[in-house]
């Protein structure tokens, strides 16, 4: 759920939460100061001569925009396929091998086989 910004909000506040905000205060010609964090958006919007509704409405709009990017990115998280990820294909993998079901004798023999190691010993 966005944040949601009225004219009592601080300024410092929202850029935290939201750093796509300072797009908004740069289009309206703002320079916040970093360091006041008592700043209100009804203050900065009288002192410099702006509708504190229209910013208001201007600030909201961004945040809500910043929210559903997020989610969006939250919810893609969950489909996203590495290709470069050797794992990602071991389900599939596991099904084409139906021609691996037959053992090689050849095989066997060197996988339990240590009877050569023993005789080598001595």
């Amino acid at each position: 759920m966005p944040m949601n910004v009225e004219r009592t909000t601080r300024i410092a506040i929202l850029l935290r939460r939201v750093p796509d905000v300072e797009d908004v205060l740069a289009w309206y010609g703002l320079e916040i100061d970093p360091d006041d964090n008592t700043a209100t958006i009804e203050e900065i919007a009288r002192a410099n001569r702006i509708d504190p509704d229209e910013l208001v409405d201007d600030l909201q709009v961004t945040v809500n925009e910043s929210a559903e990017e997020a989610d969006e990115d939250d919810d893609n998280d969950d489909y996203i396929e590495d290709d470069d990820d050797p794992d990602s294909d071991i389900e599939h993998d596991l099904d084409d091998d139906d021609d691996d079901d037959e053992i090689d004798e050849d095989e066997d023999d060197d996988w339990g086989s240590n009877e050569g190691d023993a005789d080598e010993e001595d």
